[in-house]
């Protein structure tokens, strides 16, 4: 039984009710302040009080908490006396926004979409977790911070059996123990030693005094020299999780490997992994020279544009890495530039009013091929249309002219802004052109008449950029108010805005399909945004001034950013994720329920809720097929010993049969209730179906006829697994047991118990002697299989465990779990336990669903409801867990164009193109 300080917001009173009242029932005793007396000295003071004589410090986190100046007071004390801190999130908050101490600790999740009994389960095991040692924490703070209340009166110092229970304790906090102890404590265990010794006055017992004080301030001393280092490792781990909660992953990266510098612990490692399956790596800087101004990125991201102190403008390509072609020197300063969609034109806008046309098909020489006049004043912007054949150019004269590019002839002069005009985009079709202004206008016009159509309010202040989907129907405008707008093309309605930029937003584009917005500013960064949430889904950082240009490349695999800094990045963002060690595969639109490799290894099956089988090469994180017929989510996938065929099994009742070359499905077997789980015998035709009817049934794989079907579950079966030499077939059941059955009679050989929870999961080790199961107990049990029994428990999830996969290989076992994780447990010599856990890969806010090994032990797959697989290269990610820190930091930083520097994080090392 714990004594727990639940500290709140009155404004969560109803919640904190069910919690106290769910923690009475679970033997606990909640201490809540239901009055909400003003915050007197002598309230402040029982509060306090209340804080010290609990072993737990509940923090209910919320907006409503995270502003409460009480609930502040309450954290920083607690966190002043080591108090054990357990955030429990009611309601989302802003992680930049909560108190550091809370910060820095696991949460748990309460929220109103989350299971509470769950949430419930998570607490009490963390209330729990050596809970033996939090009350003798408990016990000596208040009994130390009565002796320092009273003067420090001897009297009440420890004796006899209570002080060397106390030095004992103390003794053992060497052992990375939480909370730790403070330092009055400390000290008042050392008097408390000193004084007894006084008092017995004996030359034994003061050489033994001696000893013990020379340990004990041995141990403070050494914490003392390593406090330090630890602080300032917690700190950067805990600024890592807001760069994290940011979607900035490639600054908490360098963080993390930091962090890993000063206190390297094998969880931050295990953040370091996520960081890096998140971050998009650096696959090019490009540094100019001071002087040098960059103007502009071509469309496709192939090609950029800069311009030094005697007016020329450099073309780079990005692909060779080196300069393509110079422009004559100019007697003016260009301002804006357009790339033809041709790809062998470019336009120059400049501060003499003219618009040039330049041939730069034939590096290194360029052709000018007209000169244009019109405006009065400077050019500030410029486009073509996607055809080509026309050329839109505006500036300070607030007029918009249009050109034919063929002989640079006027075709329409549009007038009507009342401030000078920043940004133009033809939408797809040419049909209407967009303009935003210095006066936070966004105007429609109609190409071919030359009129306007529409004015899109909504923006504060000026607006740089704009962008048509592919697709025509939204427009994209990026302002200096700090937001970016996506607008309904048809009806001129704002649909929604994308915040989190720091600053002005000077740039927007959309990636090819229009699924994704990228937008820069004057933060420094790049943003990707779902076009159809509005979500952040990345940050890039790096540069040190305003990014003013941004386009992906028309194989959407690099994003170019350019900055006042003179520098140019080329991002790999083709799957954030997909790197050397760590592959994302995108493409469901629904939780990704299952996945399976297939013998070549190079191959991986998905399953999903959207209704479809996916085949994905590993390599390239390419999807090369797409199979339709389930009519309901597909649960399980699992392939034929020859490796040619596949079975995907769903709640529509059904299991196909599909052929991987051809990508048909051969054979479809009904049931009478949704499937949850299908495998193959590895000896015989034959396919294990578990069924939410409760039975397992046995089918001929060749011919599609019904072998048995095996009773025995009283409620659903939810997994099956043949033995290696496919004479065992266990089963595993919403009634919390474990089946064993005899495969040629359909017998049942055995039922074992022990989990409290459903299984979801079993498998065999290579050899047979060893079948495991995983739990929504939170539990992995091992069982003897000649024996019958358990003889082993493997804890860690803090939540469910929905599937295991054994990797005969490396004598590994994998879990994957609600809790977002997938871990691995390799077997062990130990004597008190047959598996310890080896690492925990983390990639997934949700659920991780399904896991497995490749058949030859070199991957790992794992499938999340975030949409997405991931494949883990099992040799590099070993490497990178035992990599030492600083070669880990010099990677990160190479890779991320980030570099760490007096406790922060800056921009490049100094890096150069090959031709600078």
């Amino acid at each position: 039984m714990a004594k727990i300080f639940i500290s709140y917001s009155r404004k969560d009173k109803e919640f904190v009710k069910r919690l106290h009242d769910a923690l009475k029932e679970q033997g606990h005793e909640p201490w809540v302040d239901w009055e909400g007396i003003l915050p007197s000295a002598e309230w402040l003071q029982e509060i306090y009080n209340a804080i010290d004589s609990s072993d737990i410090f509940l923090y209910v986190l919320s907006p409503n908490s995270v502003a409460s100046e009480v609930c502040g007071q309450e954290v920083a004390h607690s966190s002043v006396n080591h108090k054990r801190l357990i955030p429990l999130v009611c309601h989302d908050v802003n992680a930049k926004d909560v108190p550091v101490a809370a910060a820095a600790h696991n949460w748990i999740f309460a929220r109103e979409g989350d299971d509470f009994e769950a949430a419930l389960r998570d607490l009490c095991k963390a209330i729990d977790t050596d809970l033996e040692w939090v009350h003798a924490h408990t016990r000596l703070l208040t009994r130390s911070q009565d002796w320092q209340n009273h003067n420090r009166d001897i009297s009440f110092a420890l004796r006899g059996n209570d002080l060397q229970r106390a030095e004992q304790w103390l003794a053992r906090a060497g052992e990375n123990k939480e909370p730790r102890p403070t330092p009055l404590q400390t000290e008042f265990i050392l008097k408390s030693r000193k004084d007894t010794a006084r008092r017995q006055r004996t030359s034994i017992e003061a050489i033994a005094i001696g000893v013990f004080v020379a340990l004990i301030l041995g141990f403070v001393a050494w914490e003392h020299a390593q406090k330090g280092q630890f602080l300032e490792a917690r700190e950067l781990l805990t600024q890592a999780m807001w760069s994290l909660s940011d979607n900035d992953a490639p600054r908490a990266e360098v963080l993390l490997a930091e962090s890993l510098e000063l206190d390297d612990e094998p969880a931050t490692r295990e953040r370091f992994l996520e960081a890096r399956a998140k971050a998009a790596p650096l696959r090019w800087l490009h540094k100019g020279g001071e002087n040098h101004h960059m103007l502009a990125i071509s469309a496709d991201g192939a090609r950029f544009a800069e311009q030094d102190s005697s007016h020329r403008v450099h073309l780079w390509n990005v692909a060779e890495h080196k300069e393509s072609i110079v422009l004559p020197p100019l007697k003016t300063d260009v301002q804006c530039l357009a790339f033809h969609p041709n790809g062998r034109w470019i336009a120059t806008g400049s501060t003499d009013s003219l618009v040039r046309l330049w041939d730069v098909s034939k590096p290194p020489h360029s052709v000018l091929l007209h000169t244009i006049r019109g405006h009065k004043l400077t050019v500030r912007c410029l486009t073509f249309s996607r055809d080509g054949k026309l050329l839109a150019s505006a500036g300070k004269d607030r007029t918009i002219r249009l050109w034919n590019v063929a002989d640079g002839r006027s075709i329409h002069q549009m007038r009507g802004h009342r401030e000078q005009i920043l940004c133009l985009a033809f939408s797809p079709d040419d049909q209407f052109l967009a303009s935003g202004t210095w006066g936070n206008d966004v105007w429609l016009w109609d190409v071919k008449a030359g009129r306007k159509l529409r004015d899109l309010h909504g923006h504060e202040d000026a607006v740089f950029g704009l962008a048509f989907s592919p697709d025509g129907k939204t427009l994209a405008s990026a302002s200096w108010d700090t937001t970016a707008w996506l607008w309904d093309v048809k009806s001129g309605v704002r649909l929604r805005q994308l915040t989190g930029h720091e600053s002005g937003v000077l740039t927007v584009a959309f990636s090819g399909d229009g699924q994704e917005v990228v937008t820069s500013g004057e933060d420094g960064t790049a943003r990707i945004w779902n076009a159809d949430t509005g979500k952040e889904v990345l940050t890039l950082r790096g540069q040190m001034d305003y990014v003013r240009y941004v386009a992906l490349g028309r194989d959407e695999r690099n994003l170019v950013t350019g900055s006042d800094d003179g520098t140019v990045r080329v991002w790999d963002v083709a799957d954030v994720g997909h790197r050397r060690e760590i592959m994302t595969l995108h493409g469901h639109t629904g939780y990704v329920r299952c996945i399976a490799f297939a013998l070549d290894n190079q191959t991986v099956v998905t399953g999903s809720e959207d209704l479809t089988v996916r085949v994905w090469n590993t390599r390239t994180g390419m999807q090369n097929a797409l199979m339709k017929g389930h009519t309901r989510g597909v649960f399980s996938l699992f392939f034929r010993p020859d490796g040619k065929r596949f079975a995907s099994a769903a709640k529509d009742g059904t299991v196909r049969v599909w052929d991987l070359q051809t990508k048909h499905c051969e054979l479809v077997l009904h049931h009478p209730a949704p499937v949850r789980h299908v495998e193959y015998s590895p000896r015989e035709p034959l396919l294990a179906v578990a069924c939410d009817d409760s039975k397992i049934y046995l089918w001929n794989a060749n011919t599609g006829r019904l072998v048995r079907a095996l009773e025995g579950h009283h409620d659903m079966a939810l997994c099956v697994a043949f033995s290696p030499d496919g004479k065992l077939l266990a089963s595993g059941g919403e009634d919390h047991t474990v089946r064993l059955w005899d495969v040629a009679s359909g017998k049942k050989t055995a039922t074992l118990r022990g989990h409290k929870g459903p299984i979801w999961d079993v498998v065999f080790s290579d050899d047979g002697k060893r079948l495991f199961s995983g739990s929504e107990d939170q539990t992995i049990r091992q069982w003897n299989v000649e024996k019958r029994v358990s003889d082993g428990l493997l804890r860690g999830h803090e939540g469910p465990i929905w599937d295991l996969s054994w990797n005969a290989q490396r004598q590994t076992l994998a879990s994957a779990g609600q809790d977002g994780t997938v871990r691995l447990w390799r077997f062990s010599a130990k004597p008190e336990s047959a598996f310890e856990r080896v690492t925990t890969l983390r990639a997934s806010a949700g659920p991780m669903w399904w896991v497995d090994f490749s058949p030859d032990g070199k991957k790992l797959a794992a499938s999340s409801q975030d949409r997405t697989s991931r494949i883990w290269q099992l040799d590099q990610i070993q490497s990178l867990l035992t990599e030492r820190p600083a070669a880990l930091l010099q990677q990160a930083e190479e890779e991320t164009g980030l570099e760490f520097s007096g406790n922060q994080v800056v921009s490049a090392p100094e890096k150069t193109s090959e031709k600078n």
